[in-house]
């Protein structure tokens, strides 16, 4: 009988619980951020609901995949997710705080419940239940849950289920998009293809058009000061390239919105070239309609290969799967009801005290009712 798993993608059940807990517990605010004492108690309580949902859903193995801080992809491509660093500093949340008591909840949690929690510095969450998915998908049952469309791309490789704990259904690759295509980049599904021209905005992946041409603006700057050329390739890997854009002081403004005329914070240096799902489709129908496409303009394939490095699981390093394989078969899942008892009491988590034997792997009762599962019904 084949061992079977879940794998939680713990950030994005982190994260969402958080704003849950801003909406309903009404937290003051401080120095113009929320005070974290009053909504962290509620948001422990919310996501250890959460847990002990998903617990007895799929009675299984649980493991939590966390996202490490020294991400391998930030030094791959440095404007990669640079956009939610800058969202980060706009919210009124104080992170450095939440993130403290998520640690220490994270530590508790690895020495006292029945959860494997799997964290590699170097690693996302995405890199651990891409590398564990596409190792052992022909000996596990795998369960992912997650909202994030990109975890998907592992059923081209393997029969994973993926559960969207948002609209609590199983997500589907259809069979065309799990067809694999023999690329000059290597094999990949059309998912994958698709995803590689089209990027990622949530993770600031430029779509395979975006910064390959510069806008007419730049292109005007570049002539004043005697550069004739407007090949991105060209005057990108010039001996000036960093001083032109330090003195370029152009902004992109926004179009539309409650905001629109004001200044962004992205200097106006490469124009918007629209491209979409229909395009890849078109694109990744064939090899040849691919290789055609990325013919077409010579930014085109590099822009490819980078792409396919930040969004294809399949790129992870080979020292990071290492880590991430070694220290899934090496993490030992505790499961200590004296311990859970005394943490519970400690935070005082009134909720989840009586509900310690909810938390077990061997036995399942019948989830009961509560004001909570009311508008959390994870």
């Amino acid at each position: 009988m084949k061992k079977s798993i879940t794998i939680v993608d713990f950030s994005h059940l982190n994260m969402r619980n958080l704003f849950i807990a801003l909406g309903q517990a009404k937290p003051r605010k401080k120095d113009g951020c929320f005070i974290t004492e009053d909504f962290i108690q509620y948001h422990k309580s919310l996501l250890f609901n959460s847990l002990q949902f998903i617990k007895n859903k799929f009675k299984n193995e649980i493991v939590l995949a966390i996202d490490g801080q020294d991400n391998w992809r930030k030094r791959f491509y440095k404007e990669y997710k640079a956009n939610r660093s800058k969202s980060k500093e706009d919210n009124d949340v104080n992170f450095e705080e939440f993130f403290e008591e998520t640690d220490k909840m994270l530590e508790k949690i690895r020495e006292n419940f029945p959860f494997k929690v799997v964290f590699i510095d170097k690693a996302e969450a995405d890199d651990v239940a891409g590398t564990i998915s596409i190792k052992y998908a022909d000996d596990m049952d795998i369960i992912l849950v997650t909202s994030d469309h990109d975890w998907l791309q592992v059923q081209a490789h393997g029969n994973v289920r993926v559960w969207d704990p948002i609209k609590k259904e199983d997500q589907h690759l259809s069979d065309y998009e799990k067809e694999i295509i023999e690329t000059e980049f290597g094999p990949m599904s059309r998912f994958t293809i698709m995803h590689t021209l089209i990027g990622d905005k949530g993770d600031n992946v430029p779509t395979i058009t975006g910064m390959s041409f510069f806008s007419d603006e730049f292109i005007s700057y570049l002539k004043e000061n005697g550069i004739n050329s407007e090949c991105v390739k060209t005057v990108t890997s010039m001996d000036i390239w960093d001083e032109l854009i330090k003195k370029y002081d152009v902004y992109d403004v926004i179009k539309s919105g409650k905001r629109k005329g004001e200044l962004r914070d992205t200097k106006n240096i490469f124009k918007t070239k629209p491209y979409g799902i229909k395009k890849a489709e078109k694109h990744c129908e064939t090899k040849e309609c691919l290789e055609a496409f990325l013919s077409e303009h010579n930014m085109y394939k590099d822009n490819f290969k980078r792409n396919k490095v930040l969004v294809d699981f399949k790129e992870v390093p080979a020292d990071v799967q290492e880590e991430i394989i070694a220290e899934f078969n090496g993490t030992e899942v505790n499961y200590n009801p004296n311990g859970m008892l005394e943490y519970f009491m400690d935070e005082k988590l009134n909720l989840h005290v009586g509900n310690i034997n909810k938390f077990y792997s061997g036995k399942y009762e019948t989830k009961n009712t509560s004001s909570l599962d009311d508008f959390l019904d994870f």
